[in-house]
């Protein structure tokens, strides 16, 4: 079966080429659609997809983040991209990736019937020259990693048998017996002044680094995102990992991408298991992971203290009790608790500057939890606070200070977002005032430090229009406006209103308005 994937984030345009395209003509039986990058990897997990037409950019993982991905995972899949960034970078660095061809929105339903028409063609070419024996030579280590992919995905054989005679067949240095240890490497903070392409590129760099600090114990790597690489240790029967050996390989990666690339790495560190069991290990490492909203460059255990000596038991009731003073908003309540903690490790004796620093970061991760759960972006709403911390460490009582303006700044946040009728409004105030400018979701939604989706969400709620539509609606309003109050050019108009391509301008104003600016003006002065 021909199988395309259409992958946009924007529904109005996935529904369009969804229907106007003749797909049966160019060549497809069945035509899938994913709304993001995470949906889309379902689809392949699930159905063999030979060409995809994807969006470059959408919110979380990009369009570049999933081809990316299928370089190992389905390397025999031919992508196509459409967007509306007409950036010579985009398109250079989609080639450089792989891409098929590259169209630019609005494209014409023709050319991408035939551009996908080709890219199905170039599929069934590729298969003609391929041999099962070169495929393995030249794709060893893909073939190994979609392997893994599907044993993290529950999608391999449980029977052991069945599994054995799936890696005989792949030829895969695989031990179906053996027991396996599960970590992930994940950057947390990158260093400012790298490019996303140049990001592209330490991700070929970090994964070197694993290879050679873990070169004593020869591991699998698994690509994920660019920002994630899960590291897989296989022990044979009888033999047992050395995990101070792996703590310190792990402390040298983190020191070496610190020094060299700025950036800071946290390891995720699982307990030993059969095969079978791999993917209930990746489901638990990946919520430890979203646990951490607060560390840039640690080391986690699925068992035992990220934090030795902290009364790590003492500390997780308390963070529990944190977390439902602010979840109910008792802003007052949680400050006297927080204050009476710290003041009881004073009493005892037993407060440093080490330990004010790990309930510093107690405190923040809870606070960060509670902020998500409200689809409230904490990075945007308490960056500022973060650059003062080290004054608070000072001495207790100004960490006391400064929690208690986190806390008290954090409840009042998420008391005004509650008025979703006032948090709409103020979306409406600012895109009336800033028309020219840029007003994509993702800007939008860090003005108001809210989740780019929830506030999408929010918005079409409240107003019965998609923040995209809504924003075109004003623009051509005042496109009208101005093309009957002013003698400027419609190029000029155009411009005023942040459009630089004018046969796109044109187009949009004619599906408002129903004719072109030009004879819109000529209409209103007759």
């Amino acid at each position: 079966m021909n199988t395309i994937l259409l992958v946009d984030d924007e529904y109005p345009s996935i529904e369009a080429i969804l229907t106007l395209v003749d797909w049966k003509r160019a060549g497809f039986d069945q035509v899938l659609t994913a709304d993001s990058v995470a949906s889309a990897k379902l689809q392949f997990a699930k159905t063999q997809i030979k060409v995809l037409l994807c969006d470059i950019e959408m919110p979380g993982e990009t369009g570049l983040d999933l081809l990316s991905w299928l370089r190992s995972y389905s390397p025999e899949t031919v992508g196509v991209f459409l967007t509306c960034h007409a950036d010579f970078t985009y398109a250079k660095e989609a080639v450089r990736m792989g891409a098929f061809d590259y169209l630019l929105k609005p494209a014409a339903m023709e050319d991408i019937e035939a551009v996908t028409a080709r890219a199905l063609a170039e599929w069934e070419k590729r298969q003609e020259h391929t041999q099962k024996e070169t495929l393995w030579k030249n794709n060893k280590n893909t073939v190994i990693e979609r392997f893994w992919w599907d044993v993290f995905h529950h999608l391999v054989p449980d029977d052991r048998e069945r599994l054995r005679a799936q890696i005989e067949r792949k030829s895969l240095p695989v031990l179906p017996e053996a027991e396996y240890l599960l970590m992930s490497c994940v950057v947390r903070q990158w260093n400012l002044d790298l490019s996303v392409w140049e990001k592209y590129d330490l991700d070929y760099t970090i994964k070197n680094v694993l290879e050679e600090v873990f070169a004593f114990a020869s591991p699998f790597l698994i690509s994920d995102t660019i920002n994630r690489t899960w590291v897989l240790f296989q022990f044979r029967t009888g033999e047992k990992p050395d995990l101070d050996r792996a703590q310190k390989a792990i402390e040298r990666c983190q020191e070496f991408m610190k020094e060299y690339f700025h950036t800071k790495v946290c390891f995720y560190i699982g307990e030993l298991c059969k095969i079978e069991k791999l993917y209930e290990m990746y489901s638990r490492l990946g919520k430890l992971e979203s646990s951490n909203v607060s560390y840039d460059d640690r080391i986690f255990f699925l068992t035992g203290a990220s934090r030795p000596g902290s009364g790590e038991t003492d500390v997780q009731k308390e963070q529990e009790l944190w977390k439902r003073l602010l979840m109910e908003q008792k802003s007052e309540e949680l400050c006297i608790r927080i204050k009476g903690y710290i003041r009881k490790m004073v009493l005892d004796e037993s407060m440093n500057k080490d330990v004010l620093l790990g309930i510093y970061h107690d405190v923040l991760q809870v606070v960060y939890s509670v902020l998500t759960e409200h689809n409230i972006s904490a990075q945007q709403l308490l960056g500022n606070f973060e650059e003062e911390y080290q004054d608070a460490l000072a001495s207790s009582t100004r960490m006391e200070e400064h929690l208690e303006h986190i806390v008290r700044t954090s409840v009042d946040y998420m008391r005004a977002t509650q008025n979703q009728e006032g948090v709409v409004g103020e979306i409406k105030k600012y895109i009336e005032e800033h028309l020219s400018e840029d007003l994509s979701r993702n800007a939008l939604a860090e003005i108001a430090c809210l989740n780019p989706n929830y506030l999408a969400r929010l918005f079409k709620s409240r107003t019965g229009y998609s923040l995209v539509d809504y924003i075109t609606k004003r623009k051509m309003e005042k496109v009208r406006k101005l093309l009957l109050t002013t003698d400027w050019s419609v190029s000029q108009i155009a411009l005023e209103l942040g459009y630089t391509n004018m046969p796109y301008f044109s187009k949009v104003f004619k599906k408002e308005a129903g004719c072109t600016p030009v004879e819109y003006r000529k209409r209103q002065e007759a």
